[in-house]
């Protein structure tokens, strides 16, 4: 009896790997390659949940639709100089220079002075590993 229960279970695996139709049986061809390895970019545009953070990290980044409720929104990003160690440091020239560029930018955006309205504007830098 043991014998003919797995000779029922395994007829009954092996009719699940049986071709559904469509399929050539070659798992290996049609994968589009992956594109290629780089840094993490956030997108502008993009509103977020979670608090606003200054350091911009992966494991923090979960965009939300923006028709929802939300706390942050990126209207722009930018970028630094390419070769840099790290980002600029805080009251830097650099982070003022993206500071004033996202100004205009948010004003924009908004279709007025962001500053009019109950909102915060500030500049997000990678994360080091970033």
């Amino acid at each position: 009896m043991t014998t003919l229960l797995a000779a029922v279970a395994t007829a009954a695996l092996l009719a699940g790997c049986a071709d559904a139709g469509g399929l050539d049986g070659d798992l290996v061809d049609d994968w589009a390659a992956p594109p290629a390895a780089g840094p993490f970019t956030p997108a502008a545009g993009v509103c977020q949940v979670a608090d606003f953070v200054d350091v911009v990290t992966l494991a923090a980044y979960t965009p939300v639709d923006c028709a929802a409720p939300h706390r942050v929104e990126t209207v722009h990003v930018g970028a630094f100089p390419a070769g840099r160690p790290a980002p600029p440091p805080g009251g830097s020239a650099e982070l003022r220079g993206a500071f004033a560029d996202c100004d205009g930018r948010a004003t924009g955006h908004v279709g007025a002075d962001w500053r009019a309205g109950r909102l915060r504007l500030a500049v997000a830098v990678p994360s080091g590993a970033g």
